[in-house]
């Protein structure tokens, strides 16, 4: 149950994560957002490492360890969000999430072929009622969204490649935590990989100092900042923790219930209408995702 509980308390981070970076995203830029978050994961990660194992950077760990702990950072920290962060400017929010809600799915199937996690039947069907729901809710088209058609393909690429990304991750962290390194420690190894392959990235674009520059704003530094704390920080560190005591299809799926606690703050925040249908998938989500602790 420790698994599904702290699952459950990053689906949570994940929300109010997105929330800061999208106000942020909005004001300095969604790369930007995207680089300089590491930035402070890897900064506040260290500390925590210090303190806890006396180490910055856990360089004592097994060589396998750092290696799928690395690639897990490479392929979900810089190739996954940075392919998720373009697809959100492309086609938008709604259609993004709505593919990346899949993410469990892909999860799933490559725990089983590569590290043979079974699911039962009633797993299987809690899932599917979890992640449709989260579908249903979040595939729902507005009047006020205006996106170029032109653009869809690319985005839903996109959208695709970051899920996959998102899925082969956690399945490389759960490989390198079990040869074992802490949630801690594996999440200081994935942000610290993530960090260098995206900084070579800005750095080759001539991008690295006009970033910092942009810092310039106050509210959005605040923004980056309490995101980057909630997202890279915690909510990553207890996903570690999440699929290093349960199976990687239940815990991802746990998580991907996020978008759901985001409706009562749109329509707080951006006024945002709350539907019929919106309540009906809301319910069917908590249901799905509820019955994963039980069974």
């Amino acid at each position: 149950m420790k698994g599904e509980y702290a699952a459950l308390i990053t689906a949570l981070c994940w929300t109010f994560n997105s929330l800061f970076f999208s106000l942020a995203g909005r004001k300095v830029g969604s790369q930007v957002v995207n680089h300089l978050r590491l930035w402070i994961a890897f900064i506040f990660m260290g500390i925590i490492n210090l303190l806890s194992f006396k180490l910055f950077f856990p360089y004592k760990l097994p060589s396998r360890s750092i290696f799928f702990l690395s690639l897990s950072g490479l392929i979900g920290f810089t190739l996954g969000d940075a392919a998720l962060f373009e697809s959100l400017v492309l086609i938008g929010p709604r259609l993004s999430m709505t593919i990346m809600a899949t993410n469990p799915i892909i999860g799933a199937i490559l725990s089983w072929i590569i590290l043979d996690e079974k699911l039962g039947y009633w797993h299987i069907l809690c899932i599917a009622i979890t992640i449709g729901s989260v579908i249903f809710v979040i595939s729902e088209k507005h009047e006020n969204e205006n996106f170029d058609k032109s653009k869809r393909l690319p985005g839903i690429i996109l959208a695709s490649i970051g899920s996959i990304c998102q899925a082969t991750g956690m399945l490389l962290s759960k490989i390198g935590l079990s040869s074992g390194a802490s949630a801690i420690q594996g999440n200081m190894i994935r942000v610290t990989a993530g960090l260098f392959f995206m900084v070579l990235y800005i750095i080759f674009k001539g991008q690295f100092v006009e970033h910092f520059k942009k810092m310039k704003d106050i509210k959005s530094a605040l923004y980056i900042l309490f995101g980057a704390i909630l997202g890279p920080v915690i909510g990553v560190s207890l996903a570690l923790y999440a699929i290093s005591n349960t199976k990687i299809g239940i815990a991802t799926t746990i998580t991907a219930i996020s978008p759901i606690p985001l409706i009562p703050l749109s329509a707080l925040i951006y006024k945002e209408k709350i539907t019929i249908r919106t309540i009906i998938g809301t319910i069917f989500t908590i249901a799905g995702a509820s019955a994963l602790f039980f069974i």
